[in-house]
C-alpha cells in the first residue's frame, strides 16, 4: 500500500507538470492569435495615387485643410507634419478614396473607431506578390478626427509594442521619420519610405515642418 501510494502522489505531480505545460503552450498561442488580430486590424493600406485625375488646384486645397491640423499635432506629438502630410496624400489618393470621402478616413486604418467602421476591398503586399482582401475600416466624422487618431497610434503604440513608433515621433528630418516608419513595419509595401519622400520632396512639404 505505501508503495502504491507512492506512485500515485508521483502521477500526480506528472500531471500536473503537464496540465501545467499545456496551459503555458495554449495561453502562448493565444497570445500570438491576439497579437495577429490586433495588427490586422490597426495595420494601414496604401492606395496608389493617380496624378492625372487630380488637378493642381485640388491638390493645394487639400494640402490648405490638413496643414493646419499636421502642424498642431507635430507640436503635441513630435509627428512631422510633412510625414503626417505625405501619408495622408498617398493613402487617401489626395482626399478622394471612397474611404477618405465615405469614411473619413485618410490613412487607410483598419478596424473601428467608437465602434463604427466601413468595408472595402484593399490590396496588401503579402509573400512579394499584391493581393486583393476585403476588410473593415475605422470610420470618422471628419478628417481631423482620422489624423488626431493617426497620431495616437504613434504615441500609445501597439498592443504587443508601446514603444513600435518612438523613433518616428523622435525624428528631426523627413528622411529619418519615413526610415523609422519602413522599419516599423508601418505599412507592407516595401517601397512606403521611398514614395512617401518622393512626395514630400516634390510638393516641399518639409517647410511645413
Amino acid at each position: 500500500m505505501i508503495i502504491k501510494t507512492k506512485k500515485s502522489k508521483k502521477k500526480k505531480r506528472q500531471d500536473l507538470i503537464i496540465t501545467g505545460i499545456v496551459c503555458l503552450v495554449f495561453v502562448v498561442f493565444l497570445s500570438i492569435i491576439i497579437g495577429k488580430l490586433s495588427q490586422e486590424e490597426a495595420a494601414p493600406v496604401i492606395t496608389e495615387v493617380d496624378e492625372a485625375k487630380i488637378t493642381a488646384e485640388k491638390k493645394q486645397t487639400f494640402i490648405k485643410k490638413i496643414s493646419p491640423i499636421a502642424k498642431k499635432n507635430q507640436k503635441d506629438s513630435g509627428l512631422l507634419a510633412s510625414v503626417s502630410m505625405a501619408q495622408a496624400i498617398l493613402e487617401s489618393d489626395w482626399g478622394t478614396s471612397d474611404l477618405a470621402v465615405e469614411g473619413k478616413n485618410l490613412f487607410g486604418i483598419k478596424g473601428q473607431y467608437k465602434k463604427q467602421s466601413i468595408k472595402y476591398p484593399t490590396q496588401e503586399f503579402e509573400n512579394d506578390e499584391w493581393i486583393t482582401v476585403e476588410a473593415a475600416f475605422r470610420k470618422y466624422s471628419s478628417w481631423e478626427e482620422s489624423m488626431n487618431d493617426h497620431v495616437k497610434l504613434f504615441k500609445e503604440g501597439t498592443t504587443w509594442n508601446a514603444n513600435q513608433y518612438k523613433e518616428v515621433l523622435v525624428a528631426k528630418d523627413y528622411k529619418k521619420g519615413t526610415m523609422a516608419l519602413q522599419k516599423a513595419g508601418y505599412a507592407t509595401d516595401p517601397d512606403y519610405a521611398d514614395k512617401l519622400v518622393s512626395v514630400i520632396e516634390k510638393y516641399k512639404l518639409m517647410e511645413y515642418d
